[in-house]
């Protein structure tokens, strides 16, 4: 193992300290081992159930975008922000792990953009239906960073003709937490609305009564169905393959229309119409690589919001959260927060879909303009929801993956010496 020094430890005699140095040395390969142990432990927490060896990557181990989430926050805390991570073998960000690092903890860290919006989002939702309307928008943004995140995660596994396994992450993921909460809130007001569970209501409109605002959940399960049916056209896989760019450059053409139809000839009926530009706007986003195309998304963004949003705040909002994701692939926050932020990440959706049940007599600051300890208790409750969800997934997974051992085959007793089974058999000689 390799130290760095500036000048050789040296003996009082003017001689190599060898001591010294294989002691310093030794110290290095132990914090290798060490911190490289931490990297494996971090992916072991988020594939509980599955074999996992230093040759493995993040992308070999069909990671998804919450298990995304939590590894990438662990590992900024382990070796920083770190470009690429996912295509690297554990081994590789284990060395890095056990690279010297200053000793004195940094006071900000560097957090994926998406990440960090994946948690604002939620939070500007919550605030807005707890009546603090100066920052709107949360849910356009959630919508694009779900994109953002299906392009980076689930799109190779559609081109290479995976779609059951992109269904299924989402089934686990969102669709099972979605009909629990919405079916458990029918039993207790026993109202059953079918439009609601068959998640078309936001295309219907029938009146129902919900725990949460439904149509979110419902436009985003359409846009990954409309994807997922989009891939298994040859075609479109192959001129995907060609450029990904420009192949979801008309999609986002046609949501873009359908926003325009909305805002100008519909009507404010068809509320949810405007949102389906969005997701094949993140799509975009993830394969702008060149700075024309993400000047290009740009232009969009700012025409499109400043054209169909209906306030300063709302127009404001989206167009900073959406040139962050664009232009920064990092961005730099107290490294307190630096949990809190993965947390809140991770259980967005979880936070969206219970914040409603959060009764306002239970906030001390419900009175002030921004109701911070109600949107914490919202906070609160959906990490912890989604913690026990995510075990329950875990616990059902493991069972269902752990195979059943054989029992072990108890070996007859010998026979007993002179007995008849004990003598050789002889064959009978024939006549």
């Amino acid at each position: 193992m390799f130290h760095h020094y500036d000048a050789l430890p040296r003996l009082v005699s003017g001689k190599i300290d060898y001591r010294t140095i294989l002691s310093n040395s030794d110290r290095a390969s132990e914090t290798i081992l060490h911190e490289g142990g931490a990297v494996m432990a971090l992916f072991k927490r988020q594939f509980p159930n599955r074999t996992i060896t230093p040759a493995d990557t993040f992308l070999s181990l069909d990671g998804d975008s919450l298990s995304y989430v939590a590894i990438s926050v662990g590992l900024e805390e382990l070796i920083g922000a770190t470009a690429g991570w996912e295509n690297r073998t554990i081994a590789d960000l284990g060395a890095l792990a056990g690279a010297e690092r200053p000793t004195r903890p940094p006071l900000f860290a560097r957090i994926e953009t998406g990440i960090v919006l994946r948690a604002i989002a939620p939070l500007t939702i919550v605030l807005f239906h707890y009546h603090f309307r100066i920052v709107a928008g949360g849910a356009a943004v959630l919508f694009v960073v779900s994109g953002h995140n299906f392009g980076r995660f689930s799109i190779s596994d559609l081109l290479g003709g995976r779609t059951r396994r992109v269904l299924t992450s989402f089934l686990v993921n969102m669709l099972i937490p979605y009909w629990i909460i919405v079916l458990a809130w029918e039993a207790i007001n026993r109202d059953v609305s079918v439009p609601e569970l068959l998640l078309i209501n936001n295309l219907l409109h029938r009146p129902s009564i919900t725990p949460f605002w439904t149509w979110f959940v419902q436009v985003l399960i359409q846009d990954v169905l409309i994807y997922c049916a989009l891939f298994l056209v040859p075609r479109y896989r192959a001129t995907f393959r060609r450029d990904p760019f420009l192949a979801t450059l008309w999609p986002l053409g046609i949501g873009i229309v359908a926003t325009a139809l909305q805002t100008y000839l519909i009507g404010p009926s068809w509320s949810t119409v405007w949102s389906f530009w969005l997701f094949p706007l993140g799509i975009a986003i993830s394969s702008a690589g060149a700075i024309w195309r993400k000047a290009l998304l740009t232009a969009i963004i700012v025409a499109v919001s400043v054209s169909t949003y209906d306030t300063n705040g709302r127009i404001a909002y989206f167009i900073l959260a959406m040139g962050a994701l664009i232009w920064f692939e990092t961005i730099p926050v107290p490294a307190i927060l630096r949990r809190p932020i993965g947390a809140i990440a991770s259980a967005s959706l979880f936070i969206y879909m219970l914040h409603h049940a959060v009764p306002a007599r239970l906030s001390l600051t419900r009175s002030w303009q921004v109701d911070v300890m109600r949107t914490a208790i919202a906070a609160l409750v959906g990490i912890i929801a989604w913690r026990l969800y995510q075990w329950v997934v875990q616990s059902v997974s493991a069972r269902l993956t752990t195979t059943p051992q054989p029992a072990p085959q108890s070996q007859p007793a010998a026979p007993a010496r002179g007995s008849r089974s004990a003598r050789p058999a002889h064959r009978a000689r024939g006549r």
